[in-house]
């Protein structure tokens, strides 16, 4: 798969047609004013102007390829591929919302995702960057992607549930871009623990977060930490369900996938399944090469124009 860093700049081919165009225009007013003002030789050259325009076809075509490579550069191309590996550079985004303190998990939703994800460091101790993020209506940088997974531990240990207005997945996402940094040559990661509440943002917002998250070489993936049938908050009435609609909304806006699960192991296997994939995507930057593709083809137009196409007339 190609993507491109200003895809904007792709509606710049449109004046193709127009240097094709100007081109025999051009032409066209040569072999004119030579007519008018010609001597002997000059008649002799215009009897072969169907030989002279077939000669300049190869000119104009260089000049085409000329400035659509340098277009196509300018555009930033990237070309996708797929090779053998782990993703190296994790963000894992936890819910600390209200909801989160739901007892239809042990102790609770909150108490469950920390447990999983500290289980999970410790049995890959260094095995892959990490970083963490908390988040309700907002996201909250806890550890910027380290190596230490002593320092994510220890965030984890001193997170608690906030009081907010609201949740808000697709400020997780954004923040955990963000944190994330450039596009490199690794696969990158987002996995979401949450119950899937999304009252910031609607469906359509939500889905043009994670999809401009996969435009960036990020994936994501979430887990929805309870149970279908859901479960009560101490002091609260009702029962307070997971929203598998926001998490299938996540899973089918990129490659990732979503589990539901109130069990701690089953959430630990389901961490392990989505970091250490069998492929990663790796990104290979084009405008380099092609910009240098494009400037050995202008060099070949200046050379042909001047010394041999000249020559022929």
């Amino acid at each position: 798969m190609i993507t491109f860093e200003y895809p904007n700049m792709l509606i710049l081919m449109s004046i193709l047609p127009l240097i094709a165009v100007i081109h025999f225009i051009s032409l066209y007013a040569f072999s004119k004013r030579a007519q008018k003002f010609a001597n002997f030789e000059t008649l002799q050259r215009l009897s072969r102007k169907k030989r002279v325009f077939s000669r300049k076809i190869p000119q104009l075509l260089l000049r085409l390829l000329f400035t659509a490579f340098i277009i196509f550069a300018a555009a930033g191309p990237s070309l996708w591929v797929e090779t053998e590996g782990n993703a190296e550079d994790i963000i894992f985004a936890m819910d600390v919302s209200g909801t989160m303190l739901a007892e239809d998990a042990n102790p609770n939703r909150l108490e469950l995702s920390k447990n999983a994800v500290k289980s999970f460091i410790n049995e890959t101790d260094g095995e892959f960057n990490a970083g963490l993020i908390s988040f309700t209506s907002t996201a909250y940088p806890e550890v910027y992607p380290t190596g230490n997974s002593a320092e994510i531990i220890k965030e984890l240990n001193d997170l608690s549930a906030r009081s907010s207005s609201g949740t808000s997945i697709g400020q997780a996402i954004n923040y955990g871009v963000a944190l994330l940094g450039e596009k490199g040559e690794i696969e990158r990661k987002i996995i979401i623990l949450s119950d899937g509440q999304e009252n910031i943002l609607d469906n359509d917002e939500l889905s043009n977060v994670v999809e401009r998250a996969y435009e960036n070489g990020v994936n994501t993936y979430i887990i929805g930490v309870g149970t279908h049938e859901g479960g009560k908050i101490p002091g609260l009435e009702g029962e307070f369900v997971v929203n598998e609609e926001i998490l299938e909304l996540i899973s089918e806006n990129n490659p990732g996938e979503h589990v539901i699960s109130s069990n701690e192991q089953e959430i630990v296997t389901a961490l392990g399944e989505f970091i250490y994939t069998d492929t990663v995507k790796r990104e290979i930057k084009l405008s380099f090469w092609i910009f240098l593709l494009g400037f050995f083809i202008g060099i070949l137009e200046w050379y042909l124009s001047n010394y041999i196409f000249r020559s022929l007339h």
